[in-house]
């Protein structure tokens, strides 16, 4: 009788450690997925802020030099 009941503890054990580490897995891959969605959709700095930024230095970018900089934030966000 006390080797059944210490075989089931293992079982459960063991269940509830791998559907904890499936939970963990599941859980970072939806949260990563869902992150780079929103930064995608929403980016943390438009064209119009790094212009008025540069404008507040006395500096104004070209449009190529805007556009550059954007494509150098979004290089580093891949």
């Amino acid at each position: 009788m006390p080797i059944f009941i210490l075989s089931c503890w293992g079982y459960g054990i063991g269940a509830a450690i791998l559907a904890l580490l499936i939970g963990i897995v599941v859980g970072w891959l939806v949260a990563s997925n869902v992150l780079k969605k929103q930064i995608k959709e929403n980016p943390p700095i438009t064209e119009q802020q790094i212009r008025e930024l540069y404008r507040q230095t006395g500096k104004k970018l070209s449009e190529s030099q805007v556009l550059r900089i954007m494509n150098s934030i979004k290089r580093q966000q891949d």
